[in-house]
């Protein structure tokens, strides 16, 4: 029989979203469909999100010129996508953009920030 970790970690994996229970504490977090194409930011943009793909992938690039880019990252379900939120930042200087569908998790900036804050006091 799985121990309670197990299960916990076969859901959050899961190639679909969980089911909520009703009895749940309010979500800092939703799932969230990840579309082929979708960018989720763009250079200079305000972040308003962290994302924890599942198990799409997405291409981080950055821009130089107009026409002028280069691939600098591709995450998958082992990263994560806004993390200069995490770092006191909230804007950056590369896009994302989804390659693969599926879904993943969103966290609101402000819950990011807020969970760091709580754990350097």
């Amino acid at each position: 029989m799985p121990s309670a970790a197990q299960s916990r970690t076969k859901t959050i994996c899961s190639p679909r979203c969980p089911r909520r229970s009703s009895s749940a504490s309010p979500r800092i977090w939703s799932c969230v469909p990840l579309l082929l194409g979708e960018t989720l930011y763009e250079p200079g943009g305000q972040l308003q999100h962290v994302y924890f793909p599942r198990p799409p992938s997405c291409r981080c690039s950055m821009s130089w010129s107009p026409g002028a880019s280069a691939e600098i990252a591709g995450v998958g379900n082992e990263g994560v996508l806004g993390i200069s939120l995490f770092m006191g930042g909230d804007t950056t200087p590369s896009s994302a953009v989804v390659q693969t569908a599926g879904h993943g998790y969103r966290l609101s900036g402000r819950a990011a920030e807020g969970g760091i804050r709580s754990r350097r006091a």
